[in-house]
């Protein structure tokens, strides 16, 4: 990188004392340019003002030229975040990042030139990793700890001999690094520091060692980090690696396409049929998933309560103030979307009111139904496709909750509102996505797209139903409270959708529109 940013190193210093002050300034100047190219880094928007190292660990993989990293970001807001940065020095000649973008500078010493850079890309790193959390080991420095844990699966794979492939960084990811060994494990390095155990961690460990779930990639360990004064924090997970052809989102939007590129009606209906079996085995899924959520009452962190009437109308609470601010930016930007999605949003604005009634609506008689923790953040992007099944993966919760909020009991209804949200996004998104300009008209898509829609997730409810009732009490007990509670959890997504929409990509505001809609037919 011709413009790459340098740091010299006095006359005798040592390359591992740039981590030291008065020399570490000189890293700490040069973090938010770093910062907000990261992927990972979540603060982009929010206008960074100053980064600052507020505490230096030792690196796993006994590297002695690095240091494991805590980032302390302020924001114009006012805002405070603290993200992880392992780095690492190489001389020339000793090794490079595999990605270029990873490098914070280059280092000028008395020995000649070398690199500093994100540590994920090294893979003596990603073997220390691994190796800190298979023997259970702790690298310990001034009250301050980076400690691993096996899961019991590792245990056993250590015992019977395992070795150990050779590793690389995944390019997907968006908030956290993901390193792949072969193809058998998969370390998640968080990167946002939150006090706190990630309910990933939680929920993993208790689906793997307690509940049996097979669908989700196995617990094998973890990576925690012990700062003095603070609560201990979630810095990795690693699980066993699941074998897949793709995630559910790619795989539904191709069959979504072949529905909308079939020609004439049986060709469309063979194309559904194809779809089908996926959505009544998802449903099957999810709901064994929540039973195993829910199967132990003696576990203080995820035994089910019963749901009442303050949390309703939290809920309620919630959906209406999505839906007062969506429809008031509606309003003020409706001339800048398309023909198409302006007509649809002047027949939402006119029925504002109905949608309000319905989220004020309640059904007579008492709560009924359960609150367990559930996944928090489920889409078909969540899903692993493996060709005859589906692996459930990310149960982090939603990025914008707070930790303490993403631990939180919750009905499962939220799960299955976020997944038959996800049926109608991939319905909808498969025409923006594959442009047919000169063919059908868009209304006659939209409608094909409705239909397919309908299908499956009248499909995957069905399954998810059949599947529960194993469960007597977890669901509401009448069905028309049933019904109305997750057409409010519906509501509250698709208002989310339309906000997020209207402010990022106006055109697809089409889609919450037409599900915000859909709920008054």
């Amino acid at each position: 990188m011709a413009d790459q940013p340098k740091i010299l190193l006095p006359s005798g210093s040592q390359p591992g004392e740039i981590f030291r002050p008065p020399l570490r300034a000189r890293i700490e100047a040069l973090l938010p340019e770093f910062l907000t190219r990261a992927r990972w880094f979540g603060g982009k928007a929010r206008g960074l003002t100053e980064a600052r190292i507020s505490a230096s660990l030792p690196l796993p993989g006994g590297l002695k030229s690095g240091r494991f990293l805590v980032v302390a970001v302020s924001y114009r807001d006012g805002g405070e975040e603290s993200y992880l940065l392992p780095l690492v020095y190489s001389a020339r000649g000793e090794g490079t990042p595999e990605d270029p973008g990873a490098v914070l500078a280059g280092v000028e010493t008395a020995e000649g030139p070398g690199l500093l850079y994100d540590a994920a890309g090294s893979r003596e790193f990603r073997r220390g990793c691994f190796d800190l959390i298979l023997r259970g080991k702790a690298l310990e420095e001034g009250g301050a700890a980076i400690r691993g844990t096996p899961g019991q699966t590792l245990r056993r794979w250590g015992e019977e001999g395992g070795k150990l492939p050779e590793s690389r960084v995944l390019g997907k990811e968006q908030s956290n690094t993901s390193f792949l060994y072969g193809k058998e494990f998969i370390l998640k390095l968080y990167r946002r520091r939150e006090s706190g155990v990630n309910p990933e961690i939680e929920i993993s460990r208790f689906l793997t060692e307690k509940a049996g779930f097979d669908r989700t990639p196995p617990f094998t360990g973890m990576i925690e980090l012990e700062l003095p004064g603070s609560v201990t924090a979630s810095a990795g997970i690693l699980q066993g690696f699941v074998p897949h052809r793709d995630d559910a989102w790619s795989y539904t939007l191709d069959e979504v396409s072949d529905f909308l590129n079939s020609a004439g009606p049986e060709a469309a209906r063979q194309a559904i049929d194809n779809y089908l079996p996926f959505a009544r085995r998802l449903g099957e899924r999810t709901g064994q998933l929540h039973l195993a959520l829910a199967s132990d009452p003696g576990d203080l962190d995820f035994a089910p309560e019963p749901e009442e009437e303050a949390y309703r109308e939290e809920g309620r609470r919630s959906a209406g103030e999505l839906l007062d601010r969506g429809l008031r930016t509606l309003k003020e930007t409706i001339d800048q979307l398309s023909p198409e999605a302006g007509q649809a949003a002047r027949d939402l604005l006119a029925r504002g009111d109905q949608l309000r009634r319905k989220i004020g609506g309640r059904e007579p008689g008492e709560v009924t139904g359960l609150k367990i923790r559930i996944h928090g953040d489920y889409h078909l992007g969540q899903l692993l496709y493996t060709g005859d099944d589906v692996a459930i993966i990310d149960f982090e919760g939603e990025p914008a909750r707070s930790l303490e909020e993403r631990r939180r009991k919750r009905s499962p209804l939220v799960d299955v509102a976020g997944m038959v949200r996800s049926f109608h996004y991939a319905a909808h998104g498969a025409i923006f996505l594959s442009p047919r300009g000169g063919g059908e008209p868009a209304a006659d898509l939209f409608a094909r797209a409705e239909e397919w829609y309908r299908k499956a997730a009248g499909t995957f409810l069905d399954s998810y139903r059949k599947t529960v009732a194993a469960a007597p009490g977890l669901l509401p007990a009448r069905r028309e409270e049933e019904d109305q509670l997750l057409d409010l959890f519906i509501l509250e997504k698709a208002a989310y959708e339309l906000n997020y929409e209207l402010n990022n990509r106006p055109d697809w505001s089409a889609i919450p529109i037409r599900g915000l809609l859909g709920l008054l037919t």
